[in-house]
């Protein structure tokens, strides 16, 4: 079939709640307001296209055929097939009601009486209504040779996509396409994302997986050809001692050719040390396309090290994605009651975390008042190996019989969660009683006990709020879940929108995907690179003590392991651990991670724990992790080779994470489990030399970035210094506990500096103290200048660097904020108030430091792909006071040449340079500011003519 047809010859399916003439149910952004935020939505009708113009069609014309000049990278052999996405019904085409599975059941125009439309209207249309599961399907679209795909989006949601199936709304994923952020729903945004390779004629759906109300309204969809960069060509290294290939439809049987590849990484891993011992040059894995399910962790040692300087590296084909998955698919789902629906699932253990749609799912949960302990629990010093010291606990809590049921089954998969204001604890159970007309959940010991250790109010309390999760009888809202391992059946409550025939559920059940362990300190496993991988879906099933488990801290990824004493300070945190990483890494060397995403686990993101030196991870995604993003160092590193009684790192093993980089990352809704609250972004601990820049961290329940450990004790201790946080980008931080910031620091550290970091959204302190940085106990020899802190004016501090747990000599300089607030200053110290800018428009050299924060030019496509950030929102990002007179503002290019980039008033549509409009290259990073006094924003508009958005952040003339 002609890849050209005639786009009326393409009858889309549509599947949605509803469609409309003119702006096909997309929500009109009526605030007319210069202030007000971009995404505030207007109950008014609009009866205009979704993009402000009588023909929505990006290059004027709504036939496909002559829509040859897309701003794709595409091969003139093959130009792109743009498809616009109209809703189509009619008589002769029957309705869009009964062509959907499963679909809505509102009347649609043209059905029931309401007023007809037009079979096919030329080019005025969007698609809108998207919720979870909802599709459209383009018949007959020859995929051979197409690389990516592209969608013309507006939304004002986040965490939203799209995934590109074949041949049926449940058919197999080939591509997903992330919806941003887009300022407004009538501010489009074009999306694009790698397909896996495919040939042949296809019907494509385009199927829903967002769970909001609304996902985005799609304009069009476009397949094209992206040019593969030179430096990503997989045969470009002349001098590389060999090349290896995996494929998920291979076999470890074959040679790893790229015509017979191996079908797993572990059997390329076997490969390689069959010739790595001494390298003549690289060695290149690369990994096809496609899902790779994981049974057990991929574990690499000193065997898997790049010897003779030179480096092993496990990559992504050029243009695919590789998924290393540690789940199994759950399928056959069927109605079981209340809205409720059930599947089979052969596992014979607890499941704590579960995946639907690409998005997680919690246990099923009450929360309820204690009514205090129950009996007592007592351990002996010796009794066993985590038997430290002799003491007792509580062996239960008690509950009121109408708040908890009885409970006769799985009664051990129960947990219980409560928490401060800045860490939270998880207790397990073992059985569940009846006693004086209470329901009593007695503690899985020893961990019971051992959760109640830790001191100044940080353990577990038998009294107050407690969360109960893991019973069926909690299974009573959308997106829970619980497992019957008795049963072997998985019960979940879909959330508005998802249809279970047609649902992607992911059970994980391997806790680390990959772990690189060296021997020692003499012996480290180095010189291997990841690319381009997906790492995602993991399971953690807590901290196994004696039999028992639970999750227990102090504070931070930290987690106790033992019962000892209450004071953590006593034992020198031998007491204390850290969760494992879906990767997780010690006793290594020039190690790097580029350009991966980390998802969906169950515990922590990436992990560099022990003696892991000189590597590097950037350009990395990371999203929907229970606990912190990225974790460096170990709390037990006050000394190196001490060796404590219990050290978990003994002498010749224990070294300092040392000259290690976290670059250009993006960490986006961590921290986000209940009992992981405490959990950061990027937890460092004792840490030296270590550079924590160009960061954009977005939506954690506690802090952004946590460095130092220590307190005010071991003030001889060395180990953490000389570390660099700097031009980092904080959204949304401490979106559930308190007491403390965007960056929080605790203890000594010499010759550290935390510089030009943009902070936004630090909430009020209204259950616990917030502060836009908090510097803690102990708090010495840092440098901390040229912040820029846009957060709300109810927090305790502006900057918590007070007179308190013997903080000393610090440097704090010209801090602007939206609040100044501070306390009397440590001794030996030098801090300037906070200049106050209580509009947040910034003047010019805040402004700057703004822009130069969070990820770099170079890493646009990874900012703009995860669907959470909003172009114009990166090229102009913070609002800015320029004097008159100004000639040029410093702004980011918008990756593309052909756009304009425009300072505008406010809902300006048409652009003519003059005295209120100034003009700029798409690529350009400097716009010059309009003459005249007044208030602007930026504007990218494309070669088209059609505006890409609008900025949130204005331009004050002043």
């Amino acid at each position: 079939m002609d890849r050209w047809m005639s786009w009326w010859m393409l009858c889309l399916i549509v599947a949605m709640a509803g469609c409309t003439d003119g702006n096909s149910g997309a929500q009109s952004d009526a605030d007319s307001d210069a202030d007000s935020d971009s995404d505030a939505d207007s109950d008014a009708d609009s009866d205009t296209d979704s993009d402000g113009d009588s023909d929505s069609d990006s290059d004027g014309d709504s036939d496909a055929d002559s829509d040859t000049d897309s701003d794709s990278d595409g091969d003139a052999d093959l130009p792109p097939l743009r498809i616009e996405a109209e809703c189509a019904w009619g008589p002769d085409m029957g309705d869009c009601n009964g062509a959907v599975e499963g679909g809505f059941n509102a009347a649609l125009p043209g059905q029931d009486g309401a007023d007809s439309i037009p079979l096919l209207k030329e080019g005025d249309q969007v698609v809108g209504y998207f919720y979870a599961g909802s599709w459209l399907a383009f018949p007959d679209i020859d995929l051979t040779g197409y690389t990516h795909v592209a969608l013309y989006v507006a939304s004002t949601a986040t965490g939203g996509s799209f995934q590109v199936r074949l041949d049926g709304p449940g058919g197999a994923i080939i591509g997903t396409i992330s919806v941003p952020d887009t300022g407004s729903w009538t501010s489009f945004h074009r999306t694009e994302a790698a397909l896996s390779e495919v040939s042949g004629v296809h019907t494509v759906y385009l199927v829903s997986t967002y769970n909001g109300t609304y996902n985005g309204d799609v304009d069009w969809i476009e397949f094209f050809v992206k040019d593969i960069p030179e430096d990503t060509d997989p045969f470009i290294d002349p001098d590389a001692q060999a090349v290896y290939f995996v494929s998920p439809d291979g076999d470890d049987a074959n040679p790893g050719s790229q015509e017979q590849p191996f079908r797993t990484m572990a059997r390329a891993r076997d490969e390689v040390r069959t010739i790595n011992s001494d390298m003549t040059g690289d060695i290149y894995v690369y990994l096809r396309g496609g899902d790779y399910r994981i049974s057990e962790t991929i574990a690499f040692d000193t065997r898997d090290s790049g010897t003779s300087g030179h480096r092993i590296h496990y990559l992504a084909f050029p243009g695919e994605t590789p998924v290393l998955n540690g789940s199994v698919q759950v399928t056959g789902w069927t109605a079981h009651t209340g809205g409720i629906y059930r599947a089979p699932l052969d596992r014979s253990t607890k499941l704590r975390n579960l995946y639907v749609n690409d998005r997680r799912s919690l246990m099923a949960s009450r929360t309820v008042s204690s009514l205090g302990g129950y009996g007592t629990h007592g351990v002996t010093a010796g009794q066993a190996s985590w038997a430290w010291v002799s003491g007792s606990g509580s062996d239960g809590s008690r509950y009121s019989s109408s708040d908890v049921p009885e409970i006769n089954s799985n009664k051990d998969d129960l947990e219980i969660i409560n928490g401060t204001t800045w860490n939270e604890n998880i207790v397990t159970v073992r059985d569940v009683i009846t006693s004086d007309g209470s329901r009593v959940l007695l503690f899985a010991q020893p961990y019971g006990v051992i959760a109640q250790l830790p001191g100044w109010n940080a353990g577990f309390k038998v009294t107050g709020t407690h969360t109960l999760c893991n019973a069926y009888a909690f299974l009573d809202t959308p997106g829970r879940f619980f497992f019957d391992k008795t049963e072997g059946v998985l019960y979940y409550y879909p959330r508005p929108g998802e249809d279970m025939a047609t649902a992607v559920v992911e059970a994980p059940f391997v806790e680390k995907l990959i772990d690189l362990a060296g021997d020692s300190n003499t012996n480290r496993i180095r010189n291997i690179t990841f690319g381009g991988i997906t790492f995602a879906h993991s399971d953690y099933n807590l901290m196994e003590v004696g039999g028992s488990r639970g999750k227990a801290t102090c504070q931070g990824s930290t987690i106790y392991r033992a019962y000892g004493d209450w004071n953590w300070h006593n034992d020198r945190y031998e007491i204390t651990d850290t969760p494992p990483g879906i990767i997780h890494v010690r006793s290594a060397d020039a190690i790097e991670f580029l350009g991966n995403t980390v998802k969906h686990s169950g515990s922590e993101g990436i992990s560099l724990i022990n003696d892991v030196v000189n590597s590097r991870l950037e350009g990395n995604f990371i999203t929907d992790i229970a606990g912190s993003g990225i974790t460096v160092g170990h709390p037990q590193h006050i000394y190196v080779g001490d060796g404590g009684t219990h050290a978990v790192y003994p002498a010749g093993v224990e070294g300092i994470c040392t000259n290690n980089a976290i670059t250009s990352n993006v960490i986006y809704d961590v921290s986000s489990v209940p009992g992981f609250g405490g959990h950061s972004g990027v937890m460092a601990f004792f840490v030296d030399s270590l550079s924590i820049t160009h960061n954009y961290i977005h939506t954690t329940a506690y802090n952004g970035i946590s460095l130092g450990w220590g307190w005010r004790n071991f003030q001889d201790s060395t180990t953490c210094r000389d570390n660099t946080i700097s031009y980092n980008r904080f959204f949304n931080t401490l979106s559930r506990l308190h007491d403390s910031g965007a960056i929080y620091t605790i203890g000594q550290m010499p010759g550290t500096e935390i510089n030009e970091n943009y902070v936004q959204g630090i909430p009020p302190a209204t259950s616990g103290p917030t502060y836009g940085l908090h510097n803690d106990e102990g708090t010495a020899w840092i440098v901390e200048n040229d912040n820029v802190l846009e957060i709300d004016p109810g927090v305790t501090y502006t900057i918590n660097c007070e007179d308190f747990g013997e903080k000393h000599h610090l440097t704090i300089l010209r801090t602007y904020a939206t609040v100044n607030k501070m306390g009397i200053n440590p001794p030996d110290s030098t801090i300037d108030p906070p200049v106050v800018v209580s509009d947040n428009v910034w003047p010019v050299a805040q402004y700057t430091f703004a822009l130069q924060s969070g990820v770099e030019s170079d890493e646009l496509d990874l900012l703009m792909d995860t669907g959470i950030a909003y172009l114009a929102d990166y090229v102009f990002p913070a609002s800015c006071a320029a004097p008159s007179g100004t000639e040029s503002l410093p702004v980011r290019s918008s990756g593309d040449a052909e756009n304009a980039l425009w300072f505008a008033p406010h809902g300006t549509s048409a652009f003519a340079q003059g005295d209120t409009m100034t003009r700029a290259e798409g690529d350009s990073t400097a716009l010059p500011v309009p003459p005249q006094a007044g208030t602007y924003r930026l504007f990218i508009v494309n070669g088209d003519g059609q505006i890409l958005g609008e900025s949130k952040a204005l331009l004050r003339v002043e």
